[in-house]
């Protein structure tokens, strides 16, 4: 008996070459889901500093549609319209549609959307913070959600605080899934002797006694670069051979794909770079740009750190998690309770956002090679036993099975 296949339509504010941690979990996941009978393609925006991509095309065996868009985040609800367009002219429609965002303003297209017998599945990316609101605007937020997710069928979250997040802006429990971000281990793994990781090391520019702390992400205020280069002077000064690669766009990048937020996020950079100027070890920072070969950096790493102020379940911790690299992590909204692993025997996690406890414990790590190769190794055994891409593509293909087969709207 043959399954029939479904056609997984990923409607995003971003995606491919454009660096955006869902979508390009997606990109990742789309030749296992094929494989798995599920037809990946994507309606996404063209934002004006990528006037070089074509607006129909397929890249990796994925159909990619584009729309020009000037803001690719406040023009979302555009995008939804747009995508409603395509599939009424489609001769297929999609059997679902997956999204990363939703508000008030979508709602209407998303219940248009179920009307032509397609489900819609809302993937979080992002923990919020706990309100505070009572009364009345305790009321609207709970209305806010209610609209927002109106035909929704299924929510996936990627870990149980995310969850828990969800349920408590009045969402049933029920319709959500818990569903880790899958990775890549033939992708993300050890280098497999030292010679390779001195050959790597001499492609990217890196000294052989260097001891390399990496970041990769946006270089953005969320992210926490700022807490990074603060703790510098001071881990600098008791390691004379540290090195911070910052693996990441930034700049006029990020400008151009955050319109409504350029002002604060130019500000955030030119401030960065402006203190960087100031330091006698400046040339010890590397800003390399966003990069195709992030797990190159992370085989030839010492440590990982991501200083973040808040996130979704941070994938690339478990990348370099894989790589077999001990990570440092900030006590950040969104941090997982369990999907990382235990705390000082899978990962280091600090008590506060304080540069001077950051420093402190990136200098005990880069002094201690015992302990930050036994929480390495920890670490890339965590996500060989927990988090490999194939069990949580199984766990993807039948969310999106069922889905299919009950098209009926969340409420």
């Amino acid at each position: 008996m043959t399954t029939e296949r479904i056609k997984l339509c990923l409607v995003t504010n971003l995606f491919y070459p454009i660096p955006a941690g869902g979508a390009e979990r997606f990109r990742r996941y789309a030749p296992g889901l094929r494989e798995r009978g599920i037809d990946l393609e994507v309606i996404t925006s063209l934002p004006s500093g990528y006037a070089d991509l074509k607006e129909h095309e397929i890249v990796d065996g994925i159909p990619i549609i584009r729309l020009p868009l000037a803001d690719p985040l406040k023009d979302f609800p555009q995008l939804m319209k747009f995508a409603l367009k395509q599939f009424q002219k489609a001769q297929r429609k999609p059997d679902i549609v997956q999204i990363f965002a939703a508000s008030p303003k979508t709602t209407n297209t998303m219940i248009r959307i179920c009307s032509k017998r397609i489900g819609i599945i809302f993937v979080s990316t992002m923990v919020g913070e706990k309100s505070r609101s009572e009364g009345r605007d305790k009321i609207k937020e709970w209305l806010y959600d209610q609209i927002s997710f109106w035909g929704v069928k299924h929510i996936v979250a990627s870990t149980n605080v995310m969850k828990e997040s969800i349920v408590s802006r009045g969402i049933r429990s029920k319709c959500i899934s818990v569903i880790p971000n899958g990775v890549d281990v033939g992708r993300f793994h050890p280098a497999s002797s030292l010679d390779e990781k001195r050959s790597l090391r001499q492609k990217l520019g890196i000294l052989d006694d260097d001891q390399v702390i990496m970041f990769a992400g946006y270089i953005i205020p969320r992210k926490g670069v700022d807490l990074l280069i603060d703790a510098w002077p001071e881990i600098i000064s008791k390691k004379p051979k540290a090195r911070l690669i910052l693996a990441g766009s930034y700049g006029e990048t990020v400008q151009s794909l955050f319109p409504s937020q350029k002002l604060m996020k130019a500000d955030y950079f030119n401030n960065i770079t402006r203190i960087i100027e100031t330091f006698p070890s400046k040339d010890r920072i590397v800003f390399t740009g966003d990069i195709a070969n992030v797990e190159e950096y992370m085989r030839v790493a010492d440590l990982f750190v991501l200083p973040s102020r808040q996130e979704g379940m941070g994938n690339v911790v478990l990348e370099a998690m894989a790589t077999g690299l001990p990570c440092l992590l900030t006590p950040y909204i969104g941090l997982p309770s369990h999907e990382f692993g235990k705390p000082g025997r899978e990962f280091i996690l600090l008590n506060s956002y304080e540069p001077k406890e950051l420093a402190s414990r990136i200098t005990q790590l880069l002094q201690d090679e015992n302990v930050a190769t036994t929480v390495g190794k920890s670490a890339h055994k965590w996500v060989q036993e927990n988090m490999v891409i194939e069990k949580i593509l199984d766990q993807y293909a039948a969310v999106y099975r069922n889905v299919s087969a009950r098209k009926t709207v969340y409420a």
